[in-house]
């Protein structure tokens, strides 16, 4: 689950009950700055989200990861 700190349209209690609804083991959670949107197109989604994002599906894939 990914939660945005200052989310109003889906505040990070709602989207944290989303981990108990699905069926998978992995719960991991990721808290990240700013709104619904900065979140995942403001100026530092690049360093903050993605790069996080990016990792946690490469630990899952079984793929070696991307070397720039």
């Amino acid at each position: 689950t990914i939660t945005a700190m200052e989310d109003h349209l889906c505040p990070p209690g709602a989207a944290e009950a989303l981990n108990a609804a699905v069926s998978s083991l992995d719960e991991t959670s990721v808290e990240v700055p700013g709104g619904h949107l900065g979140a995942v197109i403001g100026s530092a989604a690049q360093h903050v989200l993605w790069t996080r994002l990016v990792d946690w599906l490469e630990a899952r894939s079984g793929h070696h990861p991307i070397v720039d």
